[in-house]
């Protein structure tokens, strides 16, 4: 259910899975913070906090975009992760206390978190939780911050990584800057190179990706880099099946630039 977190910073909203005694018995049951990672307060992380609840927890996550929402907030919450404090912490201490006054917990709080929320989750072990869980977190720089910290279990996929896109700006800098020296600079303007100048660069393929799969991969991007494969190309659907982009269109630029749907495969929603 949904609930309201007070915490130092002001009110947030939170949701909340209590376990049901035909399931899990008679309580008190152990609790569980569960951070969200960076898609944010969804019904995905919703949907882990039920299935901590049928396991025999009290679940409870903390929204830490409620101030202002995703764009808006992410920035912040990552520069209190690499900080290792600000509001953020503070809005997990205040959902632990929460479900620690409560008269079905029994006050022993786990604390798990995935991506964003696993460095939290890490680097609030040593702030009044019995267990962590973070799910492939990042390592804080200071380990020390790790000092005193409660039993820790961490997963983390040696070969979950496939590949990842990366970015090189450096041949549209050049580019820019010789319109500039010959006069023909027009000002600052969006731009949409991809993978066919080289501004985006894929980052090596794991080793494990069977050799058939590479080769499709392959084939796929020199498409894409001579023009034939257009991946914004219709029929595209978002994740209800409403038809975003009809068959033989090809999306614009400018609806590719301010995406705010997920596309059909995906779960969840855009989060507020």
């Amino acid at each position: 259910m949904q609930l309201t977190i007070s915490t130092p910073n002001g009110l947030i909203d939170g949701y909340l899975a209590v376990p049901s005694v035909e399931v899990s018995g008679e309580g008190p049951w152990p609790g569980v913070v569960v951070v969200h990672d960076a898609l944010g307060f969804n019904d995905d992380v919703r949907q882990i906090a039920g299935r901590f609840a049928t396991a025999g927890y009290v679940a409870i996550v903390p929204n830490l975009y409620a101030r202002g929402g995703a764009l808006r907030c992410i920035r912040g919450v990552f520069k209190a992760l690499n900080a290792g404090s600000g509001p953020a912490f503070d809005d997990i201490e205040a959902a632990r206390r929460l479900i620690a006054g409560r008269g079905d917990c029994t006050g022993r709080i786990g604390v798990v978190g995935f991506c964003l929320g696993g460095g939290f989750a890490l680097l609030t072990a040593a702030r009044g939780f019995q267990a962590s869980a973070p799910y492939y977190g990042m390592l804080p720089k200071d380990l020390a911050l790790l000092d005193g910290a409660c039993p820790v279990v961490s997963s983390f996929g040696k070969k979950a990584q496939l590949t990842g896109s990366t970015e090189d700006w450096s041949g549209y800098y050049i580019a820019e800057t010789k319109k500039v020296l010959d006069g023909s600079w027009t000002g600052a303007r969006r731009t949409r190179w991809g993978i066919k100048e080289g501004l985006v660069v894929m980052a090596p393929l794991n080793p494990d990706i069977p050799p058939a799969a590479v080769k499709i991969f392959e084939e796929k991007k020199s498409k894409i880099i001579s023009g034939e494969l257009k991946p914004f190309a219709g029929p595209i659907k978002d994740n209800t099946g409403k038809e975003m982009v009809a068959a033989g269109a090809t999306m614009a630029d400018a609806t590719a630039s301010s995406l705010n749907w997920y596309v059909e495969g995906i779960e969840g929603s855009i989060p507020k």
